[in-house]
């Protein structure tokens, strides 16, 4: 089966049957995530290779119940998918310039999309919605997706708006997500494969970035990128 026929929809069955292939897919991506990531480092734990950055303990049952939460956080997901299905331009990019301009364009948008609403999250009205997710202070990847509904449903508002107003291919939307499923997943290790003090600035910077953020909940708002913090204040030092 190649990638056109597995992502490809044609509204032409029940919504369950349709949404649950979606669904699928979305569950099978964060466990595919998480669980590679987390191998990954358990082998170099193993081996005494590298370090946690929080030395706290998780607290119990941590990862199933991460894992749990993350499963209706994909429920959330899907359902923006499956309505973006009927707005994408095409199922791929006309050309690679285009491809590049539409993923610059999301990376861009969304990045300081998810450093304002993180920062709302935290203020007094609303974090309630985003206490669930800071459940870990010691974070896992199972983390990534850890959220309150609400939360997810913030989070992910973006997929469909961007399909909805802007000519973008499928691919290139699927693209985008996979890559940031990964790269959240990663963030939330809570493990440096080099001894923090002589880990490079910038390779620190991104190891340690998020999991500071979960250690005592403040600063580092950002998601891709740290510069939303270093322009607004909010780096955590």
């Amino acid at each position: 089966m190649d990638f056109s026929s597995l992502i490809e929809f044609r509204y032409d069955s029940t919504f369950i049957a349709e949404y649950g292939h979606v669904l699928v897919l979305q569950v099978l991506l964060y466990l595919s995530a998480t669980t590679s990531v987390g191998l990954f480092y358990r082998v170099f734990s193993i081996a005494g290779i590298g370090t946690k950055v929080e030395q706290r303990a998780n607290y119990k049952n941590q990862i199933p119940s991460e894992i749990g939460w993350s499963l209706c956080t994909c429920l959330v997901i899907a359902v923006y998918f499956y309505f973006a299905l009927a707005f994408v331009d095409d199922i791929y990019p006309k050309h690679w310039m285009s491809a590049l301009l539409q993923i610059l364009g999301f990376v861009v948008v969304y990045d300081f999309y998810m450093y304002i609403t993180h920062r709302v999250l935290h203020s007094k009205p609303f974090s309630k919605f985003h206490r669930r997710h800071h459940t870990a202070v010691s974070a896992t990847p199972w983390s990534c997706l850890n959220m309150h509904p609400v939360e997810a449903f913030v989070n992910y508002l973006p997929f469909l708006l961007f399909a909805m107003l802007t000519p973008v291919s499928l691919t290139v939307l699927v693209g985008i997500h996979i890559y940031l499923i990964f790269g959240i997943a990663n963030g939330h290790s809570n493990y440096s494969l080099m001894p923090l003090q002589k880990t490079p600035f910038l390779i620190r910077e991104l190891t340690t970035f998020h999991q500071k953020h979960h250690s005592d909940g403040r600063g580092n708002y950002g998601l891709l990128f740290t510069h939303w913090d270093w322009v607004f204040g909010t780096r955590h030092k």
